[in-house]
């Protein structure tokens, strides 16, 4: 009897703790262990299987042009640093060109007339106005100017060298814009059977539990394919015409650097005894030189510029037979899949396999694929102000240069025997020639220096392009993940 009682009592005390116990477990864990999960038909299951496996070959195939333009648009180690020195040491040795012919023709205006084209030796005084022989100085300030013209050119020459050889290394790599092109065709292609083995099965089932959830989803994978498309399209584009401006520009700049040599040789070779008369053939190859100088920047734009719009066009009719969504329609079916999915019951989300982790990849990919492009908002406007100020820049400095050439040019061909007036287009001609040759060594070491601080700047903010793909590169293997079925290690670039 008083083991019974106690017992009682002891069972009792234990009721209370253990119907607790309970109640919290069917209130929070019922729902997953004993509710009843609807078993998936066989063409529920082949939907989503298609559905997960189109998404992940959406995610490789950006992940992958990523990766192309982080290659295409690369710029070789040193550029900006070698290229910056060999020009700050060509204008360098021009401007001190300047600064000697200026001397020389200044001293013309004070009655001392140049008189050059008669070699080293002393030239008798002529009607007591006190002539000097000022061709040893003339020579100096052209052999100044022919390394000059030697130097900067090569500096494009070396940089046009290094695009050729980064175009065969990339070639020889399949990291190439025609293999690119290649790859995202192929890729496409399997995107494509993938969609039409879905549609196929949603259409010839019309019965499908979850039909309006699948109809909505696959709007939203034809649309992020297309998007995926739209910003190939802009990124081979700019990787082609980028090239192809700057090869414009190098080469361009190579020429007017050799009629530039080839201006400064006749005009030392002027200098000789009794070879005077080639004074006019070199100011006349001066002003080609400068001419293509002055024209160099804009050209070399307008190119690249023409070049982005016929490559896009042509890529978006290789890749597709209509016209490219992008950003817009993907928002649009996106939110339409929402819609459906929230008035959706329980029985239509139960067969919808992952379409919960899915959303939220849809979701995650629209909004960080903005949110970086807004990012890079910032460099393309850095990028657009540089290239506005080279377009403005270029011409002047080169049309300073031009301008000296024409009055060499009028007072060898126009001027006769009238030494006055001869030295005053001469002193005209190097003032403007020095004052261009200043403010060009002022810009390129502002230009440089900036450069340097703009890009110091948007490191520490995060902002570079460089890492602005790492991020989307992250992002990507984070959508990977909320989708599941795949190991990211094993994703292929190639």
């Amino acid at each position: 009897m008083f083991l019974t009682s106690r017992s009682s009592k002891n069972s009792s005390v234990w009721r209370k703790p253990i119907a607790i116990a309970l109640g919290v477990h069917f209130a929070f864990c019922a729902p997953n262990a004993y509710s009843l999960t609807p078993e998936l038909t066989e063409e529920e299951q082949k939907i989503e299987v298609l559905t997960n496996e189109i998404l992940h070959k959406e995610i490789d195939l950006e992940r992958y042009y990523l990766h192309y333009r982080k290659i295409g648009t690369a710029t070789p180690k040193f550029r900006r640093l070698r290229y910056f020195l060999l020009q700050v040491a060509s204008t360098s040795s021009t401007l001190a060109s300047n600064v000697i012919l200026t001397d020389v023709a200044k001293r013309g205006l004070k009655g001392k007339v140049t008189d050059v084209g008669r070699g080293d030796g002393e030239i008798e005084d002529s009607g007591g106005r006190g002539t000097d022989n000022t061709t040893g100085e003339v020579r100096a300030g052209l052999i100044l100017a022919l390394v000059g013209s030697i130097v900067g050119p090569g500096s494009s020459l070396i940089e046009l060298c290094s695009n050729g050889y980064t175009a065969m290394k990339n070639l020889k790599e399949r990291n190439n814009p025609a293999s690119a092109l290649k790859n995202v065709v192929g890729r496409i292609k399997e995107i494509d059977a993938l969609l039409e083995q879905r549609k196929k099965l949603i259409d010839e089932h019309p019965r499908l539990r979850a039909l309006a959830i699948n109809k909505a989803e696959h709007i939203v994978l034809q649309a992020f394919r297309d998007w995926c498309i739209s910003e190939f399209v802009e990124i081979y584009a700019e990787a082609k015409s980028s090239q192809a401006g700057a090869n414009v520009f190098y080469a361009l700049d190579v020429a007017q650097g050799s009629c530039a040599s080839a201006g400064n040789i006749l005009a030392l070779d002027s200098l000789h005894p009794g070879r005077d008369r080639l004074a006019g053939p070199a100011a006349n190859i001066s002003i080609v030189s400068d001419g293509i100088n002055v024209v160099n920047a804009p050209l070399s734009y307008y190119i690249g510029k023409r070049m982005n719009g016929y490559w896009a066009k042509r890529v978006r009719q290789k890749l597709s037979d209509r016209l490219l969504a992008g950003e817009p329609e993907a928002k649009k079916a996106m939110a339409q899949l929402n819609t459906v999915v929230a008035a959706a019951d329980d029985g239509a989300l139960g067969v919808s396999g992952a379409i919960q982790g899915r959303v939220a990849a849809y979701l995650m990919w629209s909004q960080r694929c903005h949110a970086i492009a807004q990012k890079q908002e910032v460099e393309l406007r850095h990028r657009s102000k540089v290239a506005a100020q080279g377009r403005l820049m270029g011409p002047l400095l080169g049309g300073a240069g031009l301008a000296q050439d024409i009055l060499s040019a009028t007072t060898f061909y126009g001027v006769g025997d009238n030494d006055r007036r001869g030295a005053s287009l001469n002193y005209a001609g190097a003032i403007t020639s020095l004052s261009g040759n200043v403010a060009s060594l002022g810009y390129t070491n502002a230009n440089f220096v900036g450069e340097i601080l703009h890009r110091k700047k948007l490191r520490a903010q995060g902002l570079l392009p460089e890492q602005l793909l790492e991020e989307r590169f992250r992002m990507l293997n984070q959508i990977d993940k909320l989708i599941g079925d795949r190991d990211i290690t094993d994703v292929q670039l190639r």
